[in-house]
């Protein structure tokens, strides 16, 4: 069933881009190559900012995540798509789609729902930010399903080596300024081979 889930995504994603072909800046093709590289693949992380016991009243409450194991699911793949599964302890709703478009790098988040998980949601997309500079950090501006800006930015950034790496979320909470509201770090989860040397 997850599987045809996933299918349906990448088939709904895509729909619309394969008709034209993919232009992408050489920085942004490495970064989707880093994490095309893992597909099949888990990171696991945990959220280090807020701190655990450190409530601000300020800031968006960020209690869903607050001691729970994070799983980075890097779960299906084509050349131009990779479908993302966001675990968040047992809830397995979070669903993320990574593209290369025309105009670059593009996110999708999705919020599956259903005793299956078999009913799917679009909530946010986002193109990333040119900043070629930077090759394994990127930030995407996302917006709601009517174009409109959400005030939120997500800042997806790889390790070196591709092993480790971060997600920040920034909100708008005052007028005209965003503050990092979440922050977690993750490590690429061994495969058997590399837990035998």
């Amino acid at each position: 069933m997850k599987f045809l889930i996933s299918l349906f995504v990448i088939l709904f994603c895509l729909s619309g881009s394969l008709l034209a072909q993919v232009s992408i800046t050489e920085s942004q093709a490495h970064f989707f190559k880093q994490m095309e590289d893992y597909c099949g693949r888990s990171f696991e992380g945990l959220m280090v900012f807020p701190d655990i016991d450190e409530v601000d009243p300020d800031l968006p409450s960020q209690e869903s995540y607050r001691g729970k194991d994070l799983q980075w699911r890097l779960n299906v793949c084509t050349s131009d798509s990779i479908v993302i599964d966001y675990v968040v302890g047992d809830d397995w709703t979070r669903r993320w789609v990574l593209e290369r478009k025309e105009e670059g790098l593009y996110l999708s988040i999705y919020r599956l729902s259903g005793k299956d998980l078999d009913q799917i949601e679009l909530l946010q997309t986002g193109f990333a930010k040119q900043e070629e500079e930077r090759k394994r950090r990127y930030e995407f501006e996302m917006k709601d399903t009517e174009g409109l800006s959400v005030g939120t930015t997500w800042r997806i950034t790889m390790g070196s080596e591709g092993k480790v790496m971060s997600l920040i979320k920034k909100e708008l909470v005052e007028e005209g300024r965003q503050r990092k509201t979440f922050h977690a770090n993750f490590k690429l989860v061994p495969n058997m081979d590399e837990e035998e040397k």
